[in-house]
């Protein structure tokens, strides 16, 4: 069966997840919200028509992007209040889920690229280990870090995936709570 995009004649553009799934998604949609794709389509003049290879998004985050996204696209461009209450609805729901799923989200979100959803998700992560001390977040840090090792080697074995862990969110966790520590 077609998707609406085929129907009217969108052009797509084909994403592939770093465990090998496709994702075949309206081009505007992605461009719009995803600058690292965007960043890649626009260097290759546009075209990009084998798809696009995301190693370090596995299927799982991939999806939950583009739900985010698809959302978002449907909806952003609407002035009603009513509208954008929705979406911070939406998006406070979005990210209510265990910390080493919003880790793996807001790596996501930060490989591909998806400015609001790396914000929020970093906002829900920075309030869940506000009120606790630097030692207490590195340990927490260092067991999702461990926890992930032991779901996924082949991605989380890089010393990327540490880095971007320990040193993106904790860029985030340092700027909300500073002026704590600062009293």
């Amino acid at each position: 069966m077609a998707s609406s995009s085929e129907q009217n004649n969108k052009p797509l553009l084909m994403l592939m997840s770093s465990d090998g799934e496709q994702f075949t998604e309206e081009k505007s949609m992605v461009v719009q919200f995803c600058r690292n794709i965007k960043t890649i389509v626009d260097s290759s003049g546009g075209g990009a028509a084998d798809g696009i290879f995301v190693p370090k998004v596995d299927a799982k985050n991939m999806a939950l992007v583009l739900e985010y996204c698809k959302h978002h696209f449907e909806k952003d461009s609407s002035d009603d209040p009513d509208v954008q209450e929705q979406l911070k609805r939406f998006d406070a729901e979005f990210v209510k889920v265990d910390l080493l799923a919003l880790c793996r989200l807001i790596l996501a979100a930060y490989f591909l690229g998806v400015k609001k959803l790396l914000a929020v998700a970093c906002e829900e992560f920075s309030g869940r280990v506000n009120d606790r001390c630097p030692p207490e977040i590195r340990e927490i840090l260092d067991t999702l870090y461990a926890h992930a090792l032991q779901d996924d080697d082949r991605m989380l074995e890089t010393p990327l995936f540490k880095s971007a862990m320990g040193g993106h969110l904790g860029l985030v966790i340092n700027w909300k709570i500073s002026p704590t520590l600062e009293k």
